[in-house]
């Protein structure tokens, strides 16, 4: 009788050990479990976020019929800067014609002014990219037609409901990069045509620009004058930012942000180059939303034509002969050529040194 009673204890105290043993199994099972759904939720959730741990870029492919080709690439990660950084690299020299030479043009020091690949910084409501695409045939004066492709199913990746290329020759948006994967147009030989990609995330109502002037010096002066370019923008939700997107008479693009006064936007300058320009002005409101004006342009004529006819005459030496020997403040009419303050042989000189040179 006492046996059994030992017997019976016994065997109470193995099975409750052996309970113990496969609830600890059990618990460790649905831990690891656990730890393996919660391992697939973060990953999962990281590579929605960040797919790449670099979250997004873009590879722009320019092709022509008879094979040149060439690429870029663009795009936004977490830790680059809108400056220069390590994922900013230069676009070297171009090869043996025939190629294409595409870049994106920053205002950053040389190389880093001309891009291959230019990331930015990630998130943004607004961002864009001045793109430019050059040309140069065998003859050096062939047009070709350039296809620029990209894939439109990476932007999902982006946090930017609105990607657009705009044509800043013609003043138009060229294609919807959202939408379409290619956008094919004529480029002549050798004058870079220069784009740029804007990107927004906001779908409420665009700024609006109006009353856009540009005031210079007068006389204009390409070495001691100066230009004033101003423009009024409202916008219901809130104004952001504006740019002055200026291209050169070489026909490179710089993109200058213009300082607000009320309503009213500037951006002052003193040119140097001289020829033609055209300019837009760009604005992007607290959502993102952007717009951007028509295009204007204005020329700055050198110095020693006179009459700015493109033509340095005999016309532009009576005008000097005429003021000769008049005094004033540095560059206060055009005849004081050198703006030393006073039209003298000197000025006549530099105006004979050019003579019959247009520009």
């Amino acid at each position: 009788m006492q046996k059994n009673l030992v017997i019976r204890k016994l065997l109470t105290i193995l099975f409750f050990i052996l309970l113990f043993t496969i609830n600890v199994q059990i618990i460790e099972s649905n831990q690891q479990k656990s730890n393996l759904i919660l391992g697939v939720d973060m990953i999962n959730k990281d590579t929605f976020n960040h797919p790449f741990s670099d979250v997004w870029e873009i590879e722009l492919e320019f092709s022509e019929p008879g094979g040149a080709y060439d690429n870029a690439f663009f795009g936004e990660k977490t830790n680059a800067s809108n400056g220069i950084d390590s994922y900013d690299v230069p676009k070297t020299p171009g090869g043996v014609v025939p190629y294409i030479r595409t870049w994106f043009s920053t205002s950053f020091s040389s190389p880093y002014n001309i891009l291959w690949k230019e990331y930015k910084l990630y998130p943004d409501i607004f961002k864009f990219w001045n793109l430019s695409i050059q040309w140069f045939p065998s003859d050096y004066s062939s047009q070709t037609t350039i296809t620029l492709s990209w894939d439109p199913t990476l932007f999902i990746l982006s946090e930017y409901i609105s990607v657009n290329l705009y044509d800043i020759g013609s003043g138009t948006n060229a294609s919807n990069m959202l939408v379409n994967s290619s956008y094919a147009f004529s480029c002549p030989a050798l004058a870079p045509q220069n784009f740029q990609i804007i990107c927004n995330d906001g779908i409420d109502n665009q700024p609006e620009i109006s009353n856009i002037n540009i005031v210079t010096s007068d006389p204009k002066d390409t070495s001691i004058g100066w230009e004033n370019f101003s423009c009024i923008v409202t916008d219901i939700q809130g104004v952001d930012a504006v740019y002055l997107n200026l291209i050169y008479p070489d026909l490179h693009t710089e993109s200058s942000p213009m300082v607000k006064s009320d309503d009213i936007y500037y951006c002052n300058t003193s040119l140097s180059d001289v020829g033609s320009y055209s300019y837009h002005i760009w604005a992007v409101d607290v959502n993102g939303n952007s717009n951007i004006s028509a295009v204007y342009s204005f020329e700055l004529p050198p110095n020693w034509d006179i009459n700015g006819d493109h033509d340095c005459s005999i016309v532009d030496l009576i005008q000097v002969v005429n003021h000769f020997d008049e005094t004033g403040i540095f560059g206060w009419i055009r005849e004081d050529v050198n703006n030393d303050g006073d039209v003298s042989i000197v000025d006549l000189i530099q105006v004979t040194n050019h003579f019959d040179e247009t520009w």
